[in-house]
C-alpha cells in the first residue's frame, strides 16, 4: 500500500493547535489535534466512545469532548493524567473568576506558605527567589483547597497552570524538551538572572481561564464522559465500568529509545510531588520504548518471533547488546498491548496507531512496517496508511547514542476484521 501524505492541517484551516485548552500545558512529541478530528469524525458517531491508550496530554481526548464523543485515557504518567483531566473539565465561568480573585488577592499579599519541596539537584535548577515564589504560589492552592474556597476542578486547574510555568522558572532551557542547562542558560546563572514565577503564573491563569470559558459554552450540555483506566497500562486494558467496547482506537505510542518522557517532565513531578526520586525510576523503567533496563536482561540475544525485525535485533546485538533488547522489548510490549486493542474494540472498528521510525545505536528500525506485520498476525487488517510531516512537536534534539529526530508521522490505519 502506498504511503501517502495526509495533510491533515489542509482538512481544518481554521483550527491552531493551541485552541480552546490544548495549549494549556507544553508536552513532548503530542500531536496536531486536527489528526485526531479527522478520524474522530471520519469512523464515529456522536456518543460513540474513544480510547487512547497513550493518551499523553489529551489531545484525542479533547477533541472526543469537543465532538461529543465519551472518551477514555490510559497513561502511566501521573502529569500526563493530570492535564488530560484539566484540559477536558469544563470549569463554570463565573465560578473560576471568583476563585482567581481570591487565589490573585492572597499571593498580594506577603505571606510565608508552608508549602516546601525537596528534590535532587533543586537548588541547581532554581533560583533561591524562584524557590521561594514557587513555595509560594503552591501554599496558596492548597490553603484554598483544604479551606473550600476552591473545588478540586478548580484547584487542579490551578496546579496545571503552575506546572506549565516551572521551566521557565528555572535554569533547564524552555525550548529544549530534555531537562538541560545550556549555555545561554548557564550565563543567565552566573549574571544572577532574575525569575518571575507569580507574574509568570498569573498570566497563565489569566489567559487560560478565557480559554476555559470558551470549552465550558462549546461543550455544555454535550452529555459526553472522559475516563480514565485505573490501572494505566495499555498492556493489561480494562476499561471503566459502563463501557463494554470501544468504536474507535486513535493513539500514539511512545517510540523504542526516542524520547525520556518522564526525565523530561523531573522539575514538574517533583514540585506538585506526583512522585519521588524512587516512583521517578520505577516510571523510568515500566515505560514502554525506556531505556532502563537491568543489564542481566540484555546478557543474551532475545527475538520476537518477527523475521525482519528479528534480523534487525539480531546485528545490532553484535554492536550494542543493550540497544537490541531495547528494541526487543518495545516490540514484545507493543504486541501485549495490540492484543489488549483488539480485544476492547468493536468488530469493524478501526485502531489508528501514529508511529516515527527513528534509529537506535545508529541502526534503523522500521517501527511501522513491524507494527502493522503485529498487527496483522493478530486479528487486524490495514486499511490505510501514509504520513504527516512534524514542523514543531517539541522533540527531543539528537542525542550521542545514535537516536535521531524524527520528521515524519506515520499513520497506521487498521480495522478490526
Amino acid at each position: 500500500m502506498r504511503c501517502k501524505n495526509f495533510k491533515f492541517k489542509r482538512n481544518y484551516e481554521n483550527i491552531t493547535n493551541n485552541y480552546l485548552t490544548h495549549g494549556i500545558h507544553a508536552y513532548t512529541a503530542k500531536f496536531i489535534p486536527q489528526i485526531p478530528r479527522f478520524f474522530i469524525e471520519k469512523y464515529t458517531k456522536k456518543g460513540e466512545t474513544i480510547l487512547d491508550p497513550f493518551a499523553g496530554s489529551g489531545t484525542t481526548l479533547l477533541e472526543s469532548f469537543i465532538l461529543g464523543r465519551n472518551s477514555i485515557g490510559i497513561d502511566i504518567n501521573p502529569l500526563a493524567v493530570l492535564i488530560s483531566k484539566v484540559k477536558t473539565t469544563p470549569i463554570e465561568p463565573k465560578k473560576l473568576k471568583k476563585s482567581v480573585i481570591i487565589l490573585f488577592d492572597l499571593l498580594d499579599k506577603n505571606l510565608n506558605g508552608d508549602y516546601s519541596v525537596e528534590f535532587p539537584n533543586r537548588d541547581y535548577w532554581f533560583s533561591e527567589g524562584s524557590i521561594e515564589d514557587l513555595n509560594k504560589i503552591m501554599s496558596v492552592i492548597i490553603t484554598l483547597s483544604k479551606s473550600g474556597k476552591i473545588d478540586k476542578k478548580t484547584r487542579d486547574f490551578f496546579f496545571v497552570c503552575f506546572s506549565s510555568i516551572i521551566r521557565n522558572s528555572s535554569y533547564a532551557d524552555p525550548s529544549n524538551p530534555k531537562v538541560y542547562c545550556s549555555p545561554r542558560m548557564k550565563e543567565k546563572k552566573r549574571n544572577g538572572h532574575k525569575f518571575y514565577p507569580i507574574k509568570l503564573f498569573k498570566e497563565k491563569v489569566i489567559k487560560y481561564s478565557e480559554n476555559m470559558e470558551d470549552l465550558f459554552y462549546k461543550t455544555k450540555n454535550n452529555g459526553v464522559k472522559v475516563d480514565f483506566v485505573k490501572t494505566n497500562d495499555t498492556r493489561n486494558i480494562i476499561l471503566p465500568k459502563g463501557f463494554k467496547k470501544v468504536n474507535l482506537i486513535i493513539t500514539s505510542p511512545p517510540y523504542a529509545n526516542a524520547q525520556e518522557y518522564f526525565r523530561n517532565f523531573k522539575l514538574e513531578l517533583f514540585w506538585l510531588k506526583l512522585v519521588d526520586r524512587k516512583r521517578l525510576a520505577e516510571l523510568d523503567k515500566d515505560q514502554i520504548g525506556g531505556e532502563n533496563h537491568a543489564s542481566l536482561n540484555y546478557s543474551k540475544l532475545h527475538q520476537t518471533g518477527y523475521r525482519e525485525i528479528d534480523s534487525i535485533i539480531k546485528k545490532l546485538f553484535k554492536i550494542n547488546r543493550k540497544g537490541a533488547y531495547i528494541v526487543y522489548k518495545y516490540f514484545y510490549n507493543m504486541e501485549k498491548s495490540i492484543k489488549e486493542y483488539y480485544k476492547v474494540l468493536k468488530g469493524g472498528g478501526h485502531c489508528v496507531i501514529i508511529v516515527g521510525n527513528n534509529t537506535v545505536r545508529g541502526v534503523k528500525i522500521p517501527i511501522d512496517k513491524t507494527l502493522i506485520e503485529i498487527a496483522k498476525n493478530n486479528g487486524f487488517k490495514l486499511h490505510d496508511y501514509g504520513y504527516d510531516l512534524i514542523k514543531n512537536r517539541k522533540f527531543m534534539i539528537k542525542r550521542n547514542n545514535g537516536a535521531e529526530i524524527i520528521k515524519k508521522d506515520l499513520v497506521i490505519d487498521l480495522i478490526k476484521r
